[in-house]
């Protein structure tokens, strides 16, 4: 025979329960309730803006910080994929990389993609990428240096 779940004895205190009250609920209830409610729903909705606000607000010298921290980590990223393998000699060797950071302008300006562009992937040639990205990406490897080749 399984074992069966417990029942939970008793809702967890810490979870916080939303009530919604219907037009006639709301007729009953006292006034000072009533601006109670309005009191915390309008410092929820300020709570809201707040958290949007900070995130999406940053200033040009925040962004280039960013984009730098951004390019560091693609360099190495991508220089940690640049092995030995016996494809290097025919120049067929292949590896793809995908990163993620903090905002569609931090993109946009690593890239050299312009300010107003919408698009979420790309797909670069080695040339194309290191002209946009503004990087010449080389790793040692054995008695050699291999490097991006399109």
């Amino acid at each position: 025979m399984p074992p069966t779940k417990r029942k939970l004895q008793e809702m967890p205190s810490n979870s916080v329960k939303r009530v919604r009250l219907s037009a006639n609920e709301l007729e009953d209830l006292d006034k000072d309730v009533l601006i109670a409610k309005v009191l915390d729903l309008q410092q929820q909705l300020d709570g809201a803006v707040k958290q949007v606000s900070t995130t999406t607000a940053m200033s040009d010298s925040q962004v280039t910080q960013k984009v730098e921290q951004a390019r560091k980590l693609m360099i190495k990223g991508i220089e940690s994929q640049m092995r030995w393998k016996a494809s290097c000699k025919t120049g067929v060797a292949k590896f793809s990389y995908s990163g993620a950071v903090p905002s569609t302008r931090v993109f946009n300006e690593l890239m050299g993609q312009p300010a107003d562009s919408k698009k979420k992937m790309f797909t670069f040639t080695p040339a194309t990428f290191c002209d946009a990205a503004n990087v010449e990406i080389t790793a040692s490897a054995r008695y050699s240096h291999l490097s991006l080749t399109g």
